[in-house]
């Protein structure tokens, strides 16, 4: 484990100074449950553990302030735990509990395998245009489900998040293409502030936006903004305020001086570069409203360029990372007739200089040169005749028959399957695991019709449900839209699971009026899909309102699919959920 450079530290209880090392958790420690396998990060506030959770028997990941820490600190941590424990979304990094080590608070949260945003910037400088906008498109999830959550935090009833610390550092990916935001230690509500800091700027300067650095009141345009600095750098390679001098950073973001996205030598799309200009406004009005609208802009320019999930374009990235602009070289498989050829250009260049030379030793020369151009122009040897194999003894039969020819058998080569069809093939007989590997290696783009990308994707989806996967199911369903009733019908099961109710039934009732190329009975599902969603909000908020909605729904549902001759299992749950309530 690698530890942090020592220095020197006053201990809360003590009057003496002693060794920060000495202080911090060392490999092997318990935390809790928590046994200490390496360090993976050290900030200035806290360290950032690898941990072994003995009791569940998974790694996680476990965060602890460094020895000297202020109130604030604390307040902050205390803050994120919150935060974050209430934010149950895909793509934000999960909170799992708070303690204490020797009184120093830590929390304990979800390992993502993969690196983060800042660490491959480091390594490549620029990324992929397609990458960026599906890591931007994640960032956008997150935001858009964090604004519009209400949590109760220190007493208080909040909503409208704003994150205030969008920055690479904070953008975690996982090697399966799954993109994680962390750090919520200074998000706050839109429109109060939960602890008080005084006139301190809190954030990372280059990606703040200039209403942070003057203090006012905030909205999701201030994470708008700073998402659309890490957007440009992502594309260009460079900060959109690279000043070292802090003076002068402020002073240029205050005035809205930088570099148009456009200016820098990237080839980018009129759209995409507007919409980089537009994130980056000085003016807020002049911005995206919220990051759902950012998401939208960008997500357009991301089906012009690529047809595959951004989670697909994540994934096939991290797997073989590469520099945008510079040509992978190919290499060429080693082939015996290149050696031959080089062989007769060199002997050719021999002959040839052997010809020019003067004749310094007339005889001795003109005698190399004549046995040289023997060799090199002398006929290939006569290969010598072959004698006739005699006749074989013809053998008199005893009856006359027809001839047997006897007819040399190839081997037999096995036809490969391509992946879609083993896919497919594996998710017809159950087998979700096999089906998952084999639908996610193949490339939307190489399918020929457009039937082949509407089975590779709804077939995915269903096998992510079939297998249990349903953090994969969403993340994969919300990155991808197709016009087909099966999918939103999915869709909306997914985001069921995930218990976001209204997006599940907003998807179906877009299923019941959107037919389907691989299921005609789509509508009925959707309808009885309709009624259950309808039957647990009223579970959860049992008014009058509610009542009556659940009510009408599964009465039209029976009316429309259950007859007297009709029994289904959905058409007697219906019936069942429809008299509990009338009772």
């Amino acid at each position: 484990m690698k530890t942090p450079p020592d220095s020197t530290v006053t201990p809360k209880n003590t009057g003496g100074k002693a060794p920060m090392r000495e202080m911090l958790p060392q490999e092997g420690d318990l935390l809790g449950h928590c046994r200490i396998m390496e360090l993976i990060a050290a900030g200035g506030m806290a360290n950032v553990y690898k941990v072994w959770h003995e009791q569940l028997e998974v790694v996680r990941a476990l965060k602890i302030l460094k020895p000297g820490f202020s109130e604030e600190s604390r307040g902050r941590l205390e803050t994120e735990a919150k935060i974050s424990a209430n934010l149950r979304h895909a793509n934000i990094v999960e909170i799992y509990g708070m303690g204490y080590w020797n009184d120093i608070p830590y929390i304990e949260m979800e390992y993502v395998e993969g690196p983060s945003l800042k660490e491959l910037l480091e390594k490549n400088t620029r990324l992929p245009v397609q990458f960026s906008l599906s890591v931007v498109h994640s960032v956008c999830t997150a935001l858009k489900f964090a604004y519009n959550q209400d949590m109760t935090l220190y007493g208080r009833i909040y909503d409208r998040l704003i994150h205030r610390d969008i920055k690479p550092a904070n953008i975690l990916l996982s090697s399966r293409g799954v993109v994680k935001l962390a750090d919520f230690g200074i998000a706050r509500p839109s429109e109060a502030s939960i602890h008080t800091v005084g006139s301190k700027v809190m954030g990372t300067f280059a990606y703040l936006s200039p209403e942070q650095l003057n203090g006012e009141k905030l909205d999701q345009r201030s994470d708008v903004y700073s998402l659309g600095t890490v957007l440009y750098e992502m594309l260009t390679g460079s900060k959109t305020f690279p000043q070292k001098l802090l003076a002068e950073l402020v002073q240029r973001k205050s005035r809205g001086q930088f570099i148009p996205v456009g200016a820098m030598g990237v080839n980018l799309s009129r759209q995409l570069c507007s919409a980089v200009e537009k994130s980056l406004a000085l003016d807020r009005n002049k911005r995206f409203c919220d990051a759902g609208e950012f998401d939208l802009e960008l997500t357009a320019a991301l089906r012009k360029i690529s047809s595959k999930t951004p989670d697909d374009i994540i994934r096939v990235y991290l797997k073989n990372p590469w520099s945008p602009g510079v040509q992978r070289k190919r290499t060429v498989p080693f082939r015996p007739i290149l050696i031959s050829t080089g062989v007769i250009l060199a002997i050719t260049i021999v002959v040839i200089a052997v010809l020019r030379l003067p004749p310094l030793v007339t005889g001795q020369v003109n005698e190399w040169k004549r046995r040289l151009l023997s060799v090199a122009v002398a006929p290939p040897p006569a290969v010598p005749p072959q004698p006739a194999a005699a006749p074989a003894p013809q053998k008199v039969a005893a009856a006359p028959s027809t001839p047997s020819v006897t007819v040399p058998r190839t081997p037999h080569k096995p036809v490969p399957v391509d992946p879609l069809t083993a896919g497919l093939k594996a998710f017809s007989s159950g087998d979700f695991t096999t089906a998952i590997a084999k639908l996610e290696s193949v490339d939307p783009d190489q399918l020929q019709s457009p039937l082949q990308r509407t089975q590779r994707t709804i077939r995915l989806l269903q096998s992510y449900i079939g297998a249990g996967r349903i953090d994969d199911a969403y993340s994969f369903s919300t990155a991808t839209e197709i016009n087909d009733g099966l999918f939103y019908l999915l869709r909306s099961k997914a985001a069921q699971r995930k218990n976001h109710l209204e997006r599940a039934l907003a998807d179906a009732r877009t299923a019941s009026t959107t037919p389907s190329q691989l299921d005609r009975s789509v509508r009925q599902k959707a309808q009885f899909q309709i009624a259950s969603l309808l039957h647990e909000r009223y579970l959860a908020k049992p008014n009058r309102t509610n009542t009556q909605l659940t009510r009408d729904e599964w009465e039209t549902y029976l009316a429309a699919y259950c007859t007297e001759s009709v029994a289904t299992k959905e058409c007697s749950e219906a019936r069942e959920k429809l008299s509990s309530l009338e009772q």
